[in-house]
């Protein structure tokens, strides 16, 4: 088994003990949840529509009736399966996928119109992972299709990595002159929202 697969294994099982001690709680608390809530209500406008969508780490689903609201049909994507039957059960237009290693998700290219992930690339800190992650991300998304990124911009604990906007753009292959922003989720301006278009 070569180290990435190692990894992806540890990290597997660092989010089900969350999961299986934590419960709906392991990814975050209802205070982050309502700020990021008010947060992604700003970046959409009544004539926003999107037919297909992925949510990337998408935990038990805590944004999926939001951003519902502007999605036909949700692919929602997470390593670990309670989270993800929890999630699908919120919605009838959800498919879940759980994601293995390698990162390979099941659309053909260029399926997606939107996709976002909430706290997910803080998350992967081992690079290999993180190129293979990004590039599976960079096939499934249509050219011109919106990609949402709230990704730590302070913490530096072990398993936790901060890029920085310009990294995670660059990675994603997004659009130069994508909005990003320091926003509150749990401490003064401690998290990024990145706000691009796929190249």
């Amino acid at each position: 088994m070569d180290q990435a697969a190692v990894t992806f294994s540890r990290w597997v099982t660092f989010w089900r003990q969350r999961w299986d001690a934590k419960g709906e709680n392991f990814s975050g608390t209802e205070a982050q949840t309502r700020a990021i809530g008010d947060i992604l209500l700003g970046c959409f406008n009544g004539k926003d529509y999107y037919a297909d969508a992925l949510d990337f780490g998408c935990g038990h689903g805590r944004f999926e009736k939001l951003m519902g609201r502007y999605c036909g049909h949700i692919w929602a994507v997470d390593i670990l399966d309670g989270p993800l039957e929890a999630c699908a059960s919120r919605m009838p237009t959800i498919t879940p996928l759980r994601l293995d290693w390698p990162a390979k998700l099941p659309l053909r290219p260029e399926k997606v119109d939107l996709a976002w992930a909430f706290f997910v690339f803080q998350h992967i800190v081992d690079p290999t992972i993180f190129q293979q992650v990004t590039q599976e991300l960079r096939r499934v998304l249509k050219t011109g299709s919106r990609m949402l990124i709230i990704d730590n911009a302070v913490d530096t604990a072990n398993h936790v990595r901060s890029r920085g906007p310009e990294a995670l753009i660059t990675a994603l292959g997004l659009r130069p002159g994508a909005r990003t922003q320091r926003i509150t989720v749990g401490k003064p301006q401690d998290h990024w929202l990145i706000d691009g278009v796929k190249a």
